[in-house]
């Protein structure tokens, strides 16, 4: 029987040490969500140590750099890691190593962290902080990255890239900002940034892109994944993809519904400026969950001084911009769900 090749052998090492990792992290995180008090401060400093190390052992069998950073879980110390990528290492390295090469990348010092225990202290798989430029991740992020099912680095990594915009005196759904009610259970319903639009249709773009898929699901055959664990994953992918359309569906409507009202009340009358900025349009009063109540644009790096009619001008401009763009996605999505 020939030898296999070392790229196969990779693969496997690299999927044994994600399994371990993903196993171990989920095992613990949900035990000790449903009862912290069944465990001592000896068993959580043990399972966090144990589950830094086989994220550090993930990290080396994917080929994926790093830099460690001592960090504290309440009073429980461990290791995050800043993450680069390798063109020689794995499909997620070389991912990470793509991202790198980008200017904005550079320009903008935008870093990515893999925090063992991220799922402790967060209910989403990912996040963007804009104040240091850090997108932060858990385990469970590279699983289902690594199987196809799931996008939320790259999600993460596209509102990074739209906040630098801002910086950079360019136009960005990321200029929008939404509030509504906290006692809605739609998803982005008390807050949402616009550029959603970007990364849930870009999100979108990668999960139903055939030519990806195939890659994937070459990439985990040679991992040695069975027929029924890709039947598994493919239903999975199914489930997000129907989850991100209806998501989509709803900030379309919304949206576009608060910044028609938005721009009519602009219109009316000169906007409210403090300090150079313009308060939030308030489109509704916050009583009817399936509205947003306000309507935020930042103008930093587009105006500057406190001229009325300047801002007016621009925050119905900025408007018209973004109401085609909503279109665009509207009409993208639209192509999608045929």
């Amino acid at each position: 029987m020939a030898a296999p090749s070392c790229g196969h052998v990779f693969l496997l090492t690299e999927v044994a040490a994600l399994k371990s990792m993903h196993k171990t992290t989920n095992d613990f995180v949900n035990s000790y969500n449903a009862n912290r008090f069944a465990f001592t401060r000896e068993q959580i400093q043990s399972k966090i140590t144990e589950i830094t190390d086989l994220t550090r052992d993930y990290l080396n069998a994917s080929g994926v750099r790093y830099e460690e950073k001592g960090t504290m879980y309440g009073s429980y110390p461990y290791s995050a890691f800043y993450l680069h990528g390798e063109v020689g290492g794995s499909r997620i390295s070389r991912f990470l190593k793509g991202v790198e090469a980008k200017p904005s990348y550079k320009a903008e010092t935008i870093k990515v962290m893999l925090d063992p225990v991220y799922k402790l202290r967060q209910s989403a798989a990912a996040h963007y902080q804009p104040e240091t430029k850090t997108v932060h991740v858990g385990p469970e992020t590279f699983t289902y990255m690594k199987l196809g099912v799931s996008t939320a680095l790259r999600h993460e990594l596209k509102h990074a890239f739209e906040s630098a915009k801002i910086s950079r005196g360019e136009m960005t759904l990321a200029r929008f900002t939404f509030r509504g009610s906290a006692k809605s259970d739609d998803a982005y319903a008390a807050f949402m940034r616009l550029d959603e639009l970007d990364t849930y249709i870009r999100d979108l773009r990668q999960l139903t892109n055939p030519g990806k898929i195939k890659q994937i699901n070459q990439d985990l055959k040679d991992s040695g994944y069975s027929s029924a664990d890709m039947e598994y994953f493919a239903t999975f992918r199914k489930g997000t993809i129907e989850n991100s359309k209806s998501i989509l569906n709803n900030i379309i409507l919304k949206s576009h519904e608060a910044l028609t009202l938005a721009k009519q009340q602009m219109q009316a009358k000169l906007p409210t400026v403090i300090d150079g900025k313009s308060r939030p349009t308030f489109v509704s009063d916050g009583r009817d969950n399936s509205k947003y109540s306000s309507v935020e644009i930042n103008l930093d790096n587009l105006v500057s001084g406190s001229d009325q009619v300047k801002i007016q001008t621009e925050n119905i401009k900025a408007i018209d911009w973004a109401l085609l763009k909503i279109a665009e996605v509207q009409k993208e999505l639209e192509s999608l769900q045929r």
